[in-house]
């Protein structure tokens, strides 16, 4: 019969088999190898090592790498932002300063960061200035204070599930116990 099947090539018997990429091979990157009935077959490649985490600068120590306030960075680039992010996380420090600006990065496990103990610092009659939700009630607080009284906002924002709603009741538990305090 001169009918050739529509998926053969030169009249040969068409590909039946389907490319399934074996786990850490990369579909992409693949080299012909002979077959034995003399079809080529593409074999996977082994996936690249991922490239090495950023290094720190010479003479930049992981701490002024990645400082409470970003806006302190030795370098000021997209590089040394995330860098310093991922330090400040891989430290446990999920809360950073850039400015007036509290950026948090949920570290989707219990840091204990909203307890009592964590609560005193800020307390005092000198409060830690470390960030943290309870150094922007203190800072909101100071501003009423330097102006007189007056109203106060604080914005908290972020994506579904970031943890805007605990914050807020961890900024409300500090402001009623430093109100308290203070009586």
């Amino acid at each position: 019969s001169s009918h050739a099947h529509p998926n053969s090539i030169e009249g040969r018997p068409p590909l039946r088999r389907a490319w399934r990429t074996p786990p850490g091979a990369c579909a992409m990157a693949a080299r012909p190898h002979p077959h034995p009935g003399g079809w080529p077959e593409l074999r996977p490649l082994p996936l690249p090592a991922p490239p090495p985490p950023p290094a720190v600068p010479f003479g930049v120590t992981p701490r002024s790498a990645a400082p409470d306030d970003l806006l302190d960075l030795p370098e000021y680039s997209y590089t040394t932002l995330l860098n310093a992010m991922r330090l400040r996380h891989m430290r446990y420090e999920p809360y950073t300063w850039i400015g007036p600006v509290l950026v948090s990065l949920n570290p989707c496990s219990d840091l204990d960061t909203y307890s009592r103990a964590a609560m005193r610092p800020y307390l005092g009659p000198t409060p830690c200035e470390a960030p943290h939700p309870f150094a922007v009630v203190v800072r909101a607080l100071q501003g009423i204070a330097r102006k007189g009284g007056g109203p106060a906002a604080v914005l908290v924002t972020g994506e579904s599930g970031a943890g805007k709603t605990e914050a807020v009741k961890a900024m409300l538990s500090f402001l009623i116990a430093r109100q308290g305090a203070r009586s």
